[in-house]
C-alpha cells in the first residue's frame, strides 16, 4: 500500500491535480502538497504555516531551482537524480533543506565516485560545508594515494592549516601504489608534497615555510634524497628557513644516533629548538610477518629442536643490509658452520643491528651486500640434520649462491604475493658438534605490507 500511494501522488504531482501550494524559487514555481513537502523535512511544515493570507505561494531563498526539482522528485519517488555535475550542489540543498536522506546518498555518491583527480575538490568542499563523513574518507582515499594525488593540478589548493595537522599526525599512514610506506620512504614523501606545495604556491610568507617544514620529521629522510629534491626546487634551496632546518636535522641525527645504544639520554640544550615530532615515532605501515610452518634441519637427529628458534626483532623499519656465511667440515661435508644479518633502518644507515648464531670466526667466507631499496625475495635451503647451504634472490634479480655443500633436501621459499613483501630476518639456534658450532632449527620470516 506505502508503494501504491507514492504512486499515486507522484501521478498527481505530474498532472497538476490536487496540488496545493506552489514553491516559488526565482522565476520558476513549483505545484506541490503540503503533506508531501511536509514529509519531505523538518523544514517545510513551519514555512507552510507563513502562507497565512492562503495564496498557496511560499518563496524559497538561497536555493537552485534544478536542485530543489531533484529533492521534490526524491520526495514524490523515492529516487535521487544526481550525478558528478550536480551532486554538490543537491548536496548543499539537501543540508539547507533539512533533507537528511538526500544528503546521506549525495555524501555516498561522493564518496563511491573519489578519483586521485577530484579527491582535493571534494576534501575542500568537504571542509567548507563541514561534512564530517565527507572530509573523514576523503582523508583516507588521500593517504592510501598519497603518491598518486601529489602528481595531480589540485595539490596546491590545500590550505597550509590543514596540511600542518594532516602532516603532524602521529598515525599518518601513507601509501604509494596501494602500499604503506615504511619511515623513511613516508618522511621522504612528506617533503617532497612540502616543498612541491611551497614552490607552486611561491610562497613567500616565513610563518608558513616553517610551519610545513617542521612537520616533516627530517632526520628519517636519507640525506642523499634532501639533496636530490632540494636540487629539483632550486627556489628553495637556499631559503632561510629551510636551511635552518636542515642543519637542526644534523643536530638531531646525532642526537638519535647516540640515543639508539643509550636509551636513557636525554634531550640536549642543542636541541632545545628541534620540533618534538622528530624525537616522536609515528604509526609503523600496515605490515604482517609471515612465517611459513616449515623448520629446517629441525629434525632432531643431532639435538632436540622441539620449538622453533627466538625471533629478536619486530620493527618494521628495519632491512637486512648483509648476510654473512660460514662454512665447515662436518662429517666428510660442507655444511653452514655460522650465519650472520645485518639490519639497519635506512633513515638511520649507519647504525647497524647484527644477529649471529653459529662458528663465526673473523671474516666470512660469502657476504651477501643489498643496495637500498634491494630485498631478498627468494631463499634456497639446503636441509638435512644441519643447514648444508643457503642461496638468495633479490628484487634486482640479483643471485648469490648457494653456499655450502650439496647434502640434504633442498627447499625454496619465496616472499608472499604483496606489493612489498621481502624476507625479514633469518633465526636458527646453533649447535657444538664435532669440535665447533653449526647451525640447525632455521627459519625464515617474511614481511609483507598492505
Amino acid at each position: 500500500r506505502p508503494r501504491r500511494l507514492l504512486d499515486t501522488a507522484f501521478q498527481s504531482w505530474k498532472t497538476g491535480r490536487y496540488t496545493d501550494v506552489t514553491i516559488l524559487i526565482g522565476e520558476r514555481t513549483f505545484p506541490a502538497h503540503r503533506l508531501v513537502l511536509a514529509s519531505l523535512s523538518d523544514y517545510f511544515p513551519p514555512l507552510l504555516k507563513f502562507d497565512e493570507d492562503d495564496s498557496g505561494e511560499v518563496t524559497l531563498h538561497n536555493i537552485e531551482p534544478d536542485d530543489f526539482f531533484v529533492l521534490l522528485k526524491y520526495a514524490y519517488t523515492g529516487t535521487v537524480d544526481i550525478n558528478k555535475e550536480n551532486v554538490q550542489s543537491v548536496l548543499i540543498a539537501a543540508d539547507y533543506l533539512s533533507v537528511s536522506r538526500v544528503r546521506h546518498i549525495c555524501i555516498k555518491f561522493m564518496i563511491a565516485n573519489f578519483d586521485v583527480e577530484n579527491i582535493i575538490d571534494v576534501l575542500l568542499f568537504g571542509i567548507e560545508f563541514n561534512l564530517s563523513e565527507l572530509i573523514s574518507h576523503s582523508r583516507e582515499f588521500l593517504q592510501k594515494n598519497f603518491a598518486e594525488v601529489l602528481e595531480t593540478e589540485g595539490w596546491s589548493k590545500l590550505e597550509p592549516k590543514f596540511l600542518e595537522t594532516f602532516f603532524s599526525d602521529n598515525d599518518l599512514v601513507l601509501c604509494s601504489n596501494k602500499t604503506s610506506l615504511k619511515s623513511a620512504a613516508r618522511e621522504s614523501l612528506i617533503l617532497k608534497a612540502v616543498l612541491k606545495y611551497l614552490s607552486l604556491r611561491q610562497e613567500n610568507d616565513p610563518g608558513v615555510v616553517e610551519m610545513l617544514i617542521r612537520t616533516v620529521r627530517l632526520p628519517l629522510v636519507p640525506a642523499d634524497v634532501v639533496t636530490t629534491f632540494l636540487n629539483n626546487y632550486r627556489m628553495l634551496k637556499k631559503n632561510t628557513i629551510i636551511q635552518k632546518y636542515l642543519q637542526l636535522r644534523e643536530v638531531a641525527l646525532k642526537h638519535i644516533q647516540e640515543r639508539i645504544p643509550d636509551k636513557s639520554r636525554t634531550r640536549s640544550p642543542e636541541t632545545s629548538e628541534i620540533p618534538d615530532g622528530w624525537f616522536r615515532l609515528r604509526k609503523h605501515a600496515e605490515f604482517s610477518f609471515v612465517q611459513r610452518r616449515r623448520r629446517y634441519a629441525a629434525g632432531g637427529q643431532i639435538v632436540p629442536t622441539p620449538i622453533p628458534p627466538e625471533s629478536v626483532y619486530t620493527d618494521s623499519d628495519l632491512e637486512i643490509k648483509k648476510v654473512g656465511i660460514w662454512l665447515r667440515e662436518w662429517d666428510n661435508k660442507t655444511v653452514v658452520g655460522g650465519l650472520a644479518l645485518w639490519h639497519y633502518n635506512p633513515a638511520y644507515a649507519n647504525v647497524e643491528l647484527v644477529y649471529r648464531k653459529g662458528n663465526c670466526p673473523g671474516d666470512c667466507q660469502h657476504l651477501v651486500e643489498l643496495e637500498r631499496g634491494e630485498y631478498i625475495v627468494k631463499v634456497t635451503v639446503g636441509s638435512g640434520f644441519l643447514i648444508d647451504r643457503l642461496g638468495f634472490e633479490t628484487n634486482q634479480g640479483r643471485v648469490f649462491g648457494p653456499f655450502g655443500g650439496p647434502g640434504g633436501e633442498e627447499y625454496t621459499e619465496s616472499c608472499p604475493s604483496g606489493s612489498l613483501s621481502y624476507l625479514y630476518d633469518i633465526n636458527c639456534d646453533a649447535v657444538d658438534t664435532q669440535g665447533s658450532e653449526a647451525i640447525l632449527n632455521l627459519v625464515l620470516r617474511w614481511i609483507t605490507f598492505s
